[in-house]
């Protein structure tokens, strides 16, 4: 056998897809050829995770029901030649269709492989993705959600309250940013005028999902206060906007 269709085993040996006669040639070239040492690795490992992946215990239930089944099917009664016909026919079948077998292991392999990547990187997707996105995104596609939206200087407010989800979100347009030393502050208002702190808004944040509950709120104010927040609003209010409740 020729150094090019021993490469061409190592995908095959892998995976217990050849015959003996393959297997001892290929086990001779072997330690001699390194690529050929990575590839088997390489497609072994898939193997392993095929092997971890499909394995599965059958409920007990199973052995009855096949026993069951056997009882009730009517059952032939090859003569001996006919039996020793029939094994013939599949060593040769078997012996014939190792290539089709073989393609069909590596075919799998390969679709294996392919699972993997795809399951890491919907992954990686799936963790790349900020919350806080996904969270706006809820508010603003919400069936319920409601906008409520006021002018100040030249720059528009909106609020986006959508109660069934018990969440908020501030969309800004052409607002500017807050001067330095101070930020800007979010408030829900409730009818007691007590307030309550919804957040900093981030410099250049045109979409914020707001931090609490806008249950008990009847509008949204903002004010400006010292770099990091206050527990309180400590000056007046820069807009305040009516929650649609």
């Amino acid at each position: 056998m020729s150094d090019a269709s021993l490469h061409d085993l190592a995908a095959a040996y892998a995976l217990d897809a050849v015959d003996d006669a393959e297997r001892a040639a290929f086990e001779a070239h072997l330690p001699t050829c390194p690529p050929c040492r990575e590839e088997v690795a390489s497609f072994s490992d898939v193997a392993e995770g095929l092997s971890a992946d499909l394995s599965a215990t059958p409920p007990p239930s199973l052995r009855e029901q096949v026993l069951t089944q056997i009882a009730v099917t009517p059952q032939d009664n090859p003569t001996p030649g006919a039996v020793s016909d029939e094994l013939a026919g599949r060593r040769a079948g078997r012996h014939r269709g190792a290539g089709g077998v073989r393609g069909w292991v590596l075919a799998a392999a390969v679709a294996a492989a392919v699972a993997i990547g795809a399951v890491a990187v919907t992954q990686w997707t799936q963790d790349s993705v900020d919350p806080a996105v996904v969270a706006v995104q809820e508010v603003l596609d919400a069936p319920d959600a409601v906008r409520s939206t006021e002018s100040v200087d030249g720059a528009r407010v909106t609020v986006v309250t959508a109660y069934s989800l018990d969440r908020s979100v501030l969309l800004t347009q052409d607002l500017a940013g807050a001067p330095p030393g101070q930020d800007y502050q979010l408030w829900f208002v409730d009818q007691d005028g007590a307030a309550v702190s919804a957040g900093l808004l981030p410099t250049g944040t045109d979409q914020f999902l707001l931090e609490g509950d806008p249950s008990d709120a009847i509008a949204l104010g903002i004010t400006l206060e010292p770099t990091g927040g206050s527990d309180q609003p400590t000056s007046d209010p820069l807009i305040a906007i009516p929650l649609q409740g």
